[in-house]
């Protein structure tokens, strides 16, 4: 396939027109890189980030928060349970323990394995 030489030429310049308008951008680099650095030193860099897509991994992190502050709060009233078992509070089981503590490591237990089972459950 042969070319006619006024195309290659044209084509040769348009090339080198680009060359040289990216060498005039290229040659600013290094002053733009030192107004921001120096910007940075002086706490007056401003960056403005947008993110995209980031709503749906953020909803699933508010249900896995969710169900970890239940977890906690579960692991909280069953410390507090026991330390009510050895108090001596009324009304008292046959073997000494009172109910309330009772009731709490009940509740918290069902609560912590009830959080932990929704935080393993796989989505479908």
């Amino acid at each position: 396939m042969i070319f006619p030489i006024g195309a290659l030429l044209s084509e040769r310049r348009r090339c080198c027109g680009k060359l040289v308008g990216n060498g005039k951008k290229l040659e600013k680099l290094p002053g733009v890189l030192a107004d921001s650095m120096s910007a940075l030193a002086e706490g007056k860099l401003k960056i403005n980030l947008e993110f995209t897509g980031y709503q749906e991994p953020l909803d699933r992190i508010g249900v896995y928060i969710k169900y970890i502050v239940l977890t906690l709060i579960a692991c909280v009233l069953f410390i507090g349970s026991c330390i009510l078992a050895s108090v001596d509070l009324q009304p008292k089981t046959e073997n000494g323990m009172p109910v309330i503590a009772i009731a709490g490591i009940v509740f918290s237990i069902a609560l912590a394995i009830y959080s932990v089972g929704k935080l393993t459950a796989k989505k479908k």
